[in-house]
């Protein structure tokens, strides 16, 4: 378990509630028997009820731990040296498409070749290749889960371009330029938002969750939460607990609301205008910054006595659990594999989950290990 060592154990745990809520909430049709169960089947259908609303939020989640953890990165970068473009390229850029393109090429290879050629229920889109395919329209049917990862892979790359810049105009301030750039691009987002999402949009989830150039807003709340770590940690651990109470009682009402909305009632969505702008505009910034909330607290969890590796290794794997939880559940339906009893819930559910599971530990054994030991050999962290 050498690899498991030096992990901050509590974003561990959030990415794992993030990942194991997606995994559960894209396959939660193969547990809709469980509601049968007496008594605790009143549970599990409120669970599969708002499984929907926390699927939206576990995303917003993984923005928010991606734009804290790379801007930790570049911060780090930045105490040591200047940034220029070459040590952009070498300590930031490539490590990060090691991290991440050869596992997405080789699970979409697989996607192509089951779904394309084989079975051939979609038509290839080049524009996955280079992340282009919901830059600015909706996402096709075609490997869904791409959609975060195009948002992820753009943000990876512009954000340090902003900074860049900043960092130039007001003379080399870090401090400034690192705050300032990310508030840019939040602004940016709004102004994009306000000037290409009009009243006619009546699909939140297609046009605007899922569009790149509207959701760099959660990955910016997570720089900023990054950057007051950084030169304001005596202020950033201060008030955890006060935050993290507070952050919960109100996702917990957001929750709510959302689900009256999204699951609920989506015509009040459709139809009211002050409904629409609020979700448009309000949803990825207001779970973002709740989730942002409760960092300090996680982020000072040092052992919680079981479950330490169990949330290791889930968090290791979470981007492979990521790209292949879908292609699995996919091929279940494929062969309509639907369960009807709450005995065949609970076999399918426990195969998918063990599928998921072994798969993605075999998938980061076998591609992402191979490129992070190519990444750390060739490319070596900040000195």
């Amino acid at each position: 378990m050498k690899d498991l060592s030096n992990r901050i154990l509590g974003l561990d745990i959030l990415r794992s509630l993030a990942i194991l809520m997606v995994v559960f909430a894209h396959a939660s049709t193969l547990f809709n028997p469980l509601i049968y169960i007496p008594f605790l089947g009143i549970f599990v259908g409120k669970f599969l009820a708002i499984s929907g609303v926390l699927s939206f939020l576990a995303i917003e989640l993984f923005f928010v731990l991606s734009g804290f953890l790379i801007s930790k990165i570049l911060l780090d970068i930045l105490s040591k040296e200047k940034l220029s473009f070459d040590i952009l390229f070498r300590k930031f850029w490539i490590r990060r498409w090691l991290r991440t393109l050869p596992n997405y090429y080789w699970i979409l290879f697989l996607n192509i070749l089951i779904f394309c050629v084989i079975i051939k229920k979609y038509t290839f889109d080049r524009r996955y290749l280079f992340f282009l395919q919901n830059i600015y329209t909706p996402h096709p049917s075609f490997f869904r889960e791409a959609w975060s990862l195009a948002v992820e892979e753009w943000y990876y790359l512009i954000s340090p371009l902003v900074l860049i810049t900043f960092i130039n105009l007001l003379k080399h301030n870090v401090k400034s330029a690192f705050l300032f750039s990310s508030i840019a691009i939040l602004v940016a987002i709004v102004v994009l938002k306000l000037i290409f999402v009009q009243n006619t949009t009546t699909d939140f989830d297609e046009d605007i969750r899922k569009i790149v150039i509207f959701r760099f807003d959660s990955l910016c709340i997570g720089a900023i939460t990054s950057w007051l770590y950084h030169y304001y940690k005596a202020y950033f651990f201060k008030y955890k607990n006060v935050l993290f109470i507070i952050s919960c009682i109100l996702l917990l009402f957001f929750i709510n609301i959302f689900y009256l909305i999204f699951e609920n009632n989506y015509e009040l969505y459709r139809n009211n205008m002050y409904i629409k702008n609020f979700i448009n505009y309000g949803f990825s910034p207001i779970s973002a910054v709740l989730f942002a909330m409760c960092f300090p607290y996680f982020y000072s969890i040092k052992n919680i006595k079981i479950g330490n590796i169990f949330f290791a290794i889930t968090s290791k794997i979470s981007y492979s659990m990521y790209l292949i939880h879908l292609f699995i559940y996919y091929l279940f339906f494929h062969q309509k594999i639907v369960p009807n009893t709450i005995t065949q819930s609970l076999i399918f559910g426990t195969i998918y989950f063990v599928a998921v599971y072994v798969l993605s530990y075999i998938n980061y054994q076998l591609i992402e290990k191979l490129f992070l030991g190519i990444r750390d050999s060739k490319f070596p962290n900040i000195s």
